[in-house]
């Protein structure tokens, strides 16, 4: 892609991903499609967002509904893990509910940001 639209992507959310907030550097930066290509996506500037590895992986080709609803559900597949029971019995870890994104955040003057796009 265009380094000077890689550039603008960057910039959008203050060189953080768009999803986690996680700060990114260019050269990590992978572009993420709001509303992905194989759903009718396109490749303007108001769909396209900076995301890290991690979130861009995970996130894959789903919309952004089922993107949070897969981050929903994460706390209940970790606790069918044995060694995460265990470590739970003894307060060894604790879990915070996905709430929302960092776009989100950022936004959180829209009354409406479940259905907020950036």
């Amino acid at each position: 892609m265009n380094p000077n639209i890689r550039k603008k992507v960057l910039d959008k959310y203050n060189k953080k991903c768009a999803y986690c907030g996680k700060e990114i550097l260019m050269d990590e930066m992978k572009i993420d499609h709001y509303v992905p290509k194989s759903k009718g996506g396109n490749d303007d500037l108001d769909n396209l967002l900076p995301a890290c590895d991690i979130c861009n992986h995970y996130k894959d080709s789903h919309n952004i509904n089922k993107f949070k609803y897969l981050l929903l559900n994460i706390i209940k597949k970790i606790k069918k893990l044995y060694i995460v029971k265990v470590a739970m019995r003894y307060d060894l870890i604790e879990f915070k509910e996905f709430s929302e994104f960092y776009y989100e955040r950022l936004s959180s003057d829209t009354t409406d940001n479940e259905n907020h796009k950036p």
